[in-house]
């Protein structure tokens, strides 16, 4: 026989199996028998989930504490975040231009959705929360999600950014950044990033990640020609000189293809370059059926991503879209940390994949590699078919938050040297501008609020953080030693590096091994970096 228990006032205690516990502040605990087994959810909008981490009091142990806004213990399930408001309200879904959605999945996982690019972005919905976070000893650390204001909680930085207005829910890539030019007409010669999955690498042009540098392979390359008598095909295999190359897209800037003086830019994508580069140069382009039908006018130039590129391709979709910032990364750090109560995010979902060889060129995996888009759960969580480290993650949609490819983090500057260097970060109240930006590419005056610490200059496994008002969000290591990829944050640090101005990566690639994770932060990178293992994810927000 089961019994109903509700209209559990703010606070209020209720008795299991002479245990009493306290009903979280602002929602209606529910009390059911099943099977002689007394089971707790929580149903209300309202709820307050959050989430304690008692590092100096753990030995080491990455186990957090899920408390409700009184502090005390709070015990939940999946069924309980798949029904919460913020964590259950993240869903896949397909975006325009404009930031209008064009459609939703059957469920949180996307069932349902084009997720080729074809019916727009594929991005993951993430609803409004409000945040609040106290330190009420030494090495002792507390976080809170809201869904509703409440008294002593801010709606999170990550909701404000690119305007300062409020926005009821910002959107992240469900894949990693994939280029593609700004008009599908071939009219514009304007590369633009894209997230979108193309499950067969083999045909598809751009289905891996957008990564960069000149040893990129397969790379993405611009080629100039002319002499074109046949228009390009996205997607068909065109060869130069012996290499075979995809084609993503064309631009044409003269002539006709009927004249047969077609003159433009070509995009291709190289899959296996033997000669890294050059080889595409002053020669017949030929189809599959081995018939010239334009001629290179150049060689072929390797296109980098530096942070420059990814903010200057991500604008030019629109107002507002942009690669993600460290106040969205953080937002979705603290989510996942509430849900899994545990800061070694590898143990808790999957390694990702870190566990690679280093390779030649790009040696990560395609987009929706080992069937991640339905082997996950339905509220988009798990990881694909593979073997653990060589399969990727999944959190709430979001594909390889960490593995695979770094991620380029715009907005987060380490500056200066150990005596008087700071974290520069975007303004929490949104009213920075990540596009200004002084001649090295760091961000203006006026754009961001600068850390009371001084960035460490020590690479570390992550043993604390540093806690102060501007980064209490943000999970920044203090370079402390004693941590390892399995105790306390779990996650590695590259610290910022003395006498340079820095940027910062995200996540790791696909030969991080054990030091990957949610937390997993590259802080000692310059502006000009562009590599085979770095690449960007979109946001609008």
């Amino acid at each position: 026989m089961g019994f109903w228990l509700d209209s559990v006032p703010e606070g209020a205690g209720v008795n299991i199996d002479g245990i009493s516990k306290e009903a979280p502040i602002g929602v209606v605990e529910v009390v059911t028998r099943v099977d002689g087994i007394d089971v707790e959810r929580t149903l209300e909008a309202g709820s307050i989930y959050g989430v304690e981490w008692a590092q100096g009091e753990t030995a080491g142990s990455p186990i957090l504490r899920r408390i409700n806004e009184g502090g005390l213990s709070l015990a939940l399930n999946v069924h309980d975040f798949d029904a919460h408001p913020v964590h259950g309200g993240m869903r896949r879904c397909t975006m325009a231009p404009d930031g209008s959605i064009n459609n939703y999945g059957a469920n949180p996982r996307g069932d349902g959705l084009t997720l080729t690019g074809a019916d727009g972005r594929v991005m993951v919905e993430i609803p409004k929360f409000y945040v609040k976070s106290l330190s009420p000893r030494a090495n002792v650390y507390q976080w809170w999600i809201s869904p509703v204001p409440k008294l002593g909680f801010e709606v999170h930085p990550a909701f404000l950014q690119r305007g300062g207005i409020e926005r009821d829910y910002i959107y992240v890539g469900a894949f990693e950044a994939t280029p593609i030019l700004k008009y599908r007409d071939h009219t514009v010669n304007e590369l633009q990033l894209d997230s979108k999955c193309a499950l067969d690498g083999a045909s598809a042009p751009c289905s891996q990640p957008f990564t960069g540098g000149l040893d990129a392979t397969p790379c993405i390359a611009h080629v100039a020609f002319t002499s074109g008598s046949r228009e390009f095909v996205v997607g068909e295999t065109l060869t130069c000189n012996a290499l075979d190359a995809k084609v993503v897209d064309w631009h044409l800037s003269g002539g006709t293809w009927v004249g047969g003086d077609a003159a433009g830019t070509l995009y291709i994508q190289i899959y296996n370059d033997p000669w890294a580069g050059g080889h595409w140069a002053n020669l017949a382009i030929t189809d599959s059926g081995v018939v010239d039908i334009a001629t290179a006018s150049g060689a072929e130039v390797n296109l980098a991503l530096t942070i420059a590129n990814c903010r200057t391709y991500s604008n030019r979709i629109g107002p507002r879209w942009g690669v993600v910032n460290p106040w969205t990364l953080s937002a979705l750090q603290l989510l996942y940390y509430i849900e899994y109560a545990n800061l070694n995010s590898q143990a808790a979902i999957g390694r990702g994949i870190v566990d690679k060889a280093a390779g030649i060129g790009f040696a990560g995996e395609v987009c929706g590699f080992d069937a991640a888009n339905t082997n996950i759960a339905i509220n988009g969580t798990g990881s694909g078919t593979g073997t653990d480290g060589l399969t990727p993650i999944c959190y709430r949609g979001i594909e390889n938050l960490w593995g695979n490819v770094w991620e380029s983090i715009d907005g987060w500057n380490a500056i200066g040297d150990a005596a008087t260097g700071r974290y520069h970060i975007i303004k929490r109240n949104g009213l920075g501008n990540l596009n200004d930006v002084d001649a090295n590419g760091m961000l203006n005056a006026g754009n961001y609020e600068a850390s009371l610490a001084i960035p460490t200059q020590t690479d570390n496994s992550v043993k604390n953080i540093v806690y102060e008002d501007l980064l209490r969000y943000l999970f920044v290591g203090d370079g402390a030693a004693g941590g390892s990829d399995i105790t306390y944050l779990c996650d590695y640090l590259y610290a910022h590096n003395n006498n340079e101005n820095n940027i910062l990566l995200s996540g790791g690639g696909w030969i991080t091994v054990g030091t990957a994770g949610v937390a997993y932060r590259a802080a000692g990178i310059v502006l000009s970096y562009s590599a085979r293992n770095c690449g960007g994810r979109l946001e609008f927000v």
